[in-house]
């Protein structure tokens, strides 16, 4: 009588598939890591220089002041042609004084495209940026940080505008500048991996309706004060490839199978 016997599989060979897999996430990971690893943060445009007292009166620096909600600040920028896939961004930081959360002020700050071409456009649709909190009126650097769960890039090549305003009508800050109070106010121009775009800074009276060159705010005969800002990205060089990681979950998941099989025909015999 010929008797069928169950196929199966030796435990040396589900093993050795296991492992292997392993082996391939391993690398994987290593692989990722590295890459991770090899973009580091930097500016890409920006002329916050380090200030060695940012603790004292705001009438020790000149500024651009913000007191209505009809006010706004804009600063025009062009990213470089660098990186494929572009520059993700890690956040934007200002110096302020006269600013103070827990008395109920606001800043209100977001990032527009270049769609209206001569003022800033529409909000980028994934920008989200955490609120610092300040406690005195001091002048001060405020870092708004990007979200990591809602992540924004900046294409390659393309021109965006930062958008600096009061967060609600009761809100009035000094948006500080670089200049040397009493000197010849020569402001510091924006430097980084990215330009500074044609317009400038535009600065709009009637809450965005009509744009102008930024005016002095201190005297006629001093040049333009150009607020403090920065942003700070990690350039994008190329897509991972998923691929990869789609082999080696299908290797786990057929290592997997074996070894249940196995395990059944246990079982069964």
């Amino acid at each position: 009588m010929l008797t069928l016997s169950k196929p199966t599989a030796s435990i040396s060979n589900i093993k050795g598939l296991i492992g292997s897999s392993l082996v391939a996430i391993a690398a994987s990971t290593i692989s990722i890591g590295a890459l991770t690893d090899s973009a580091s943060a930097i500016s890409l445009i920006g002329n916050r220089t380090s200030a060695t007292n940012i603790s004292g009166s705001i009438s020790a620096y000149s500024s651009n002041l913000i007191d209505t909600i009809d006010k706004l600040i804009a600063i025009q920028f062009t990213t470089p042609s660098t990186e494929p896939l572009g520059y993700l961004l890690n956040s934007v930081s200002i110096r302020v004084g006269n600013y103070r959360t827990t008395a109920g002020e606001s800043i209100f700050l977001t990032i527009t495209d270049n769609s209206n071409l001569t003022s800033p456009g529409s909000d980028l649709p994934t920008l989200s940026l955490s609120t610092p909190t300040s406690n005195t009126v001091g002048v001060k650097d405020l870092t708004f940080t990007s979200s990591s769960s809602s992540p924004t890039t900046f294409a390659p090549n393309t021109t965006y505008w930062l958008l600096i305003g009061a967060g609600n009508a009761s809100t009035s800050f000094n948006w500080v500048s670089n200049d040397d109070p009493g000197a010849t106010y020569t402001s510091i121009t924006p430097t980084g991996i990215g330009s500074l775009g044609p317009l400038g800074y535009q600065e709009s009276s009637d809450g965005g309706g009509v744009y102008g060159s930024l005016t002095n705010q201190f005297s006629t005969s001093a040049s333009t004060q150009l607020s403090t800002f920065n942003i700070d990205v990690t350039p994008v060089p190329f897509e991972f490839e998923a691929s990869g990681g789609i082999a080696i979950l299908g290797g786990l998941f057929v290592a997997n199978k074996l070894r249940k099989r196995m395990q059944k025909n246990k079982i069964d015999n």
